[in-house]
């Protein structure tokens, strides 16, 4: 009887953990802008979606949370070259003030890419603003976080995972 009822209990141990398995990676499918440019995994506790001006996400069940990650996707003219886009948005930053800590130039995933960050007080709160350029022959993606100085560095992992997903739908 006991060896019935270890059986019976390793089964049912086996199932739940193939169910837990499976529950983990349920929200792992690739999710896509509104214009079916790019897709991109969303790193888990990031689903509340707030602008659609392509995607803008804040963390799980904090929707007025102002930490957000974005992946804003266009079509790329040829003016928007990586020197053009790069220091336009330098610009952008420094017009507001924002301080450039880094930037670094990379490539992967088919996209020529610059990594931006930037620091500045909003609202008389430390803010960190992480910005990676995506760009390729037909497409401009912008991938950002921006976070609370506190809580930046738990979040920058989710944008990395999150850059390195980025793949063009055409």
């Amino acid at each position: 009887m006991n060896t019935h009822r270890s059986v019976i209990i390793s089964l049912l141990a086996a199932s739940l953990a193939l169910a837990s398995i499976g529950s983990s990676h349920a929200g792992d499918a690739p999710r896509t802008d509104p214009k079916q440019l790019v897709e991109f995994m969303l790193p888990s506790g990031w689903t509340h979606e707030r602008m659609k001006n392509g995607r803008h996400f804040t963390r799980v069940g904090m929707p007025e949370d102002p930490n957000m990650l974005a992946v804003i996707p266009e079509p790329r003219d040829e003016y928007m070259t990586m020197v053009k886009m790069r220091d336009g948005r330098k610009r952008v930053h420094a017009a507001q003030g924002h301080r450039q800590v880094s930037e670094a130039m990379q490539s992967f995933n088919g996209f020529e890419v610059w990594e931006g960050v930037f620091e500045a007080t909003i609202r008389g709160q430390p803010v960190v603003m992480h910005t990676y350029l995506l760009i390729s022959d037909g497409l401009l993606v912008d991938v950002h976080l921006n976070a609370s100085k506190g809580v930046y560095a738990d979040y920058l992992p989710d944008l990395r995972e999150l850059v390195r997903s980025v793949r063009a739908l055409q």
